[in-house]
């Protein structure tokens, strides 16, 4: 039987190709904005290995995206209403692909830990707080899916889309801040700080990671 380390290589491995850069900047992302969420809020009381198991979680949050047919993944053009909410599915195809990955495991603590952040985050990266999100439509989101939430959203409005074009981190984070209803401005404000670090560029291509326990595994 394999490890939950192995395991979870094994589907970091699984992530489509043409959505591997995206999800290695946002896992880096998703790493920094954590780190820095814990330095300006420590009543969150956020433990050591918080930032450490968010950059690995990011790295499974489109998992499910593996059971989306290619020709919707890749399409050229803005997706259908039908398309559109085939593709939504990819949370909840995620969540069942990590469950039933791990089915039997034996977990220690920080595994536990690790696992319960990986499923937030796969699941619920679309929600939103106002209850507007897929799939459930909640407004009650754990902190790591709010990160992965709002990293994600800045990642998509910088980039050129099919469905609209790049806009700049200025704007982005009008956007993120305008929407203060539907993310958490703690997080927005922690993205912030990150993004007006001189040394971002450089962070963001040589993180540092601090090796504990499972992390120093994945994290590479």
């Amino acid at each position: 039987m394999y490890s939950f380390e192995e395991i979870i290589g094994h589907l970091i491995n699984k992530v489509p190709e043409e959505l591997t850069g995206h999800s290695k900047f946002l896992s880096v992302l998703a790493y920094i904005v954590a780190k820095q969420l814990k330095e300006d809020h420590p009543e969150l009381k956020l433990d050591d290995l918080f930032a450490d198991h968010m950059k690995i979680a990011s790295k499974l949050h489109d998992l499910g995206k593996i059971n989306i047919d290619k020709n919707i993944l890749n399409k050229p053009d803005k997706l259908t209403t039908e398309e559109y909410r085939i593709m939504k599915m990819h949370t909840v195809y995620g969540l069942m692909v990590l469950t039933e990955m791990t089915k039997g495991i034996s977990l220690d603590i920080n595994e536990r830990k690790l696992f319960t952040i990986c499923k937030e985050v796969i699941l619920l990266h679309h929600e939103r707080e106002d209850g507007s999100g897929y799939p459930i439509g909640i407004n009650r989101i754990p902190l790591s899916a709010q990160i992965m939430a709002v990293v994600d959203t800045y990642d998509a409005l910088t980039t050129n889309r099919v469905y609209h074009n790049k806009v700049t981190k200025e704007e982005a984070l009008e956007i993120l801040d305008h929407d203060d209803d539907k993310y958490n401005p703690m997080v927005v404000d922690s993205l912030k700080r990150v993004l007006a670090k001189k040394d971002f560029a450089e962070i963001v291509n040589n993180p540092p990671l601090k090796e504990v326990g499972l992390s120093c595994s994945y994290c590479r």
